[in-house]
């Protein structure tokens, strides 16, 4: 038995996590005592609970115990960390440890040195650290629910880059490269919509982060030969016969997934798969028909999506403007793309300022 066991305290929960450490070791367990080394009475246990979290999340297949005197407070601290689940325990019912393993796959058990005494601890971090997750589809698809809150995407605005050759790639990233840290860009084959862009051997420049907007017929064949030119790949719902092939190849590449709809698709579409993927990119204009009508029904949809999935991060494409960037964050979008608005504005930065101003009023 070689599982890797991190282990952090409290004062009050000290002595018995020194317990635990040589206990688990003699079992076999690998354990890493993140502290406190020696006993401090008046000690802030959040730094040695959230190392303890943080090298949890860090290293696969490994588990956590954290110990204070009720374990409710070292439960908070370690739950800030994304990718924890922590549990706690402070006596009472037993099958409170094996549940929180099976139903909600907790990665650290808190525990409440107060209220139970050595045998009672190691016979439940026993059990705990011996009981799988059932992996059910049901408790799969809350706990995919709760991910998808705890990582959705700040507000941010997303600079748009349309272009047919690389000097014109070229031009459009050097009025915005130094105002944002990722960039939106329209990839469009001439079939799904009537233009084509990107459609040439393009060069992005290699220390920054960019998403496609595929605007293709085909997305899985463009994004298996582009796949490590951009960090998410946003792909229509309309396009894709088998979104879920083109979400499970992104996902095994370690990609970010989104899905675009185009302004008159149903929010059902896309019902399969949207706890699967890390974005919901709403149109608010045809696609790839520059300078169409801003399509307001969309917002409408975006409030029916953040109200029944209000973990899911939502980007809005199309004639984001400063007259309703605000509105679009009131129905609950997060991020924000802006092409011609900023691109065609005579201070490109002073326009993505003007956005971001906006929205971080809100």
């Amino acid at each position: 038995m070689s599982q890797k066991i991190f282990i952090a305290s409290d004062h009050a929960g000290y002595e018995l996590k020194n317990t635990l450490v040589e206990s688990l070791n003699d079992k076999g367990f690998e354990v890493v005592d993140k502290g406190p080394e020696e006993y401090q009475k008046g000690d802030d246990y959040p730094e040695y609970i959230i190392d303890a979290a943080e090298a949890v999340r860090d290293e696969e297949d490994s588990l956590g115990l954290v110990l204070g005197h009720s374990g409710q407070g070292e439960a908070l601290a370690a739950n800030k960390v994304d990718g924890v689940r922590a549990a706690v325990y402070y006596g009472g019912k037993p099958e409170v440890t094996e549940l929180s393993r099976k139903h909600n796959d907790a990665n650290i058990l808190s525990l409440g040195a107060g209220f139970i005494d050595d045998e009672e601890a190691k016979r439940e971090v026993l059990k705990w650290l011996e009981t799988d997750f059932t992996g059910a589809e049901r408790h799969r698809r809350r706990l995919k629910e709760i991910s998808l809150y705890e990582n959705r995407k700040k507000p941010q605005v997303l600079p748009a880059l349309l272009a047919s050759n690389q000097k014109e790639l070229d031009r459009e990233l050097e009025k915005v490269l130094e105002y944002s840290d990722i960039f939106h860009v329209d990839v469009q084959d001439g079939e799904f919509v009537e233009n084509d862009s990107l459609d040439f051997d393009f060069d992005l420049p290699g220390y920054q982060r960019y998403e496609a907007h595929l605007m293709v017929e085909k997305p899985l064949n463009w994004i298996k030969e582009n796949l490590n030119e951009f960090e998410r790949f946003n792909f229509h719902i309309e396009a894709a016969d088998n979104p879920e092939s083109v979400i499970s190849y992104l996902k095994d590449n370690d990609k970010e997934v989104g899905v675009v709809l185009n302004p008159e698709t149903d929010l059902s579409e896309i019902s399969s798969v949207i706890h699967e993927v890390d974005v919901v990119q709403f149109m608010t204009v045809k696609p790839g028909s520059y300078g169409s009508d801003f399509h307001r029904e969309v917002i409408n949809k975006i409030t029916e999506a953040k109200r029944k999935h209000p973990e899911i991060s939502v980007e809005v494409d199309g004639h984001v403007t400063p007259e309703n960037i605000e509105e679009l964050s009131e129905a609950g979008a997060d991020l924000f793309v802006s092409g011609s608005y900023v691109q065609e504005s005579d201070n490109p930065g002073q326009a993505v300022r003007t956005l971001e101003e906006k929205i971080e009023d809100k």
